[in-house]
């Protein structure tokens, strides 16, 4: 097949976030299947290797605004170059798919091929204050899409009612091809008999780290040996350090890391907690299971359909230290049964969240739309 992804960043050319990972594991994964990969997003920040020859790149300049105003401004200018530029290649080309990514779907509707929204985290639908008065117009790209688009993807089955509510759009235009991870062939955890905490993710209010160091500082009698490592970057990185103060050298920031050190993490973590108020799907969470993790997690977006309660992990309310303090607290009362509740975790990301699965689905979704 002839597919077409577009999205604003991807892994390695921009960021490392978790949908920028997920559109690289997608091309590596559909060139696997022996699918002609088009590729169209911003210029990127560096030089870049490690993509197959039947991968095509098309760069269209655009801002990659951090800041609220800049992206409601720039944004719109990009798509509509996007929309430009698909008109164009479709014309030369025969695609059979065009799959997009985020609000990158505005620069791909009423084209003549199928189109496959993925919305990922739907921030502008979950965000507050200044900021979703600010993504009032994204809210109108994103639903106008939808409704044009010829499948919308959920990443989860527990965010197949989000999309609808948020998206207007009926159950039977939605198809499920959960997130996934590209299954590690050596893994050697480096456990010791401690209490590693380990979170991963852009340190934003949204990611719910400054829940997490207050069920800390609230949570008694746990291990003297206890640590936290947050890895990320983010406009909170300040106030969660002088957040995490009173908890002294248990807590350490390990700022932004390669992929290598990231792996490294988690393989010496012993528990990983991810505190995040809203979600899409969670490549991060994904990535510990995979690596033997037991989960804390809270109860949003596509959480609930990889953290099974007493079987690999915990699941909490997002925005209340109490109750993450006292799963906290009951995870260190069961220490024993880590290892235990880790291979749990392992064993359902290599069955249902693979992306040996996730690509066959794609396929099978984007041949029955031909």
């Amino acid at each position: 097949m002839n597919l077409v992804i577009v999205s604003r960043a991807i892994y390695p050319l921009h960021g490392f976030g978790g949908m920028e990972r997920h559109c690289h594991d997608w091309i590596l994964t559909m060139a696997e299947l022996g699918c002609k990969i088009n590729v169209i997003t911003m210029p990127p920040d560096h030089e870049f290797s490690g993509f197959p020859t039947s991968v095509h790149f098309h760069f269209i300049p655009g801002k990659p605004a951090r800041k609220i105003f800049e992206r409601i401004t720039s944004y719109p200018k990009w798509v509509d170059d996007v929309r430009s530029f698909l008109s164009q290649l479709i014309k030369k080309e025969s695609v059979d798919a065009i799959y997009a990514n985020g609000l990158a779907i505005a620069g791909c509707t009423g084209l003549s091929v199928p189109v496959f929204y993925n919305p990922h985290g739907m921030e502008e639908f979950k965000t507050s204050g200044v900021k979703f008065v600010a993504y009032s117009s994204f809210r109108s790209m994103s639903r106008n899409a939808a409704k044009d688009s010829t499948k919308v993807i959920a990443t989860d089955k527990s965010l197949v009612s989000e999309i609808q509510k948020f998206l207007s759009i009926p159950e039977d235009k939605i198809v499920v091809i959960p997130n996934a991870v590209r299954i590690a062939t050596h893994v050697t955890p480096n456990r010791k008999e401690s209490t590693n905490f380990l979170s991963v993710g852009r340190l934003e209010h949204n990611k719910g780290f400054h829940i997490l160091i207050q069920a800390l500082t609230r949570t008694k009698n746990l291990p003297s040996d206890w640590k936290l490592t947050i890895a990320g970057t983010g406009s909170m990185e300040n106030e969660l350090r002088q957040l995490a103060i009173s908890l002294g050298d248990h807590v350490s920031f390990g700022g932004e890391v390669t992929p290598d050190q990231l792996e490294q993490l988690y393989q010496n973590a012993n528990l990983f907690i991810h505190p995040t108020l809203y979600e899409g799907s969670s490549i991060v969470t994904l990535e510990a299971m995979m690596y033997g993790l037991p989960i804390i997690a809270t109860n949003a977006g596509g959480l609930p359909d990889k953290v099974q309660p007493e079987v690999n992990g915990w699941l909490v309310e997002p925005g209340d230290p109490a109750t993450l303090s006292n799963a906290i607290l009951q995870a260190c009362n069961i220490r024993g049964r880590w290892e235990e509740m880790g291979k749990e975790s392992a064993r359902i990301v290599r069955e249902q969240f693979s992306w040996n699965r996730a690509g066959q689905l794609f396929l099978e979704t984007f041949q029955q739309a031909k």
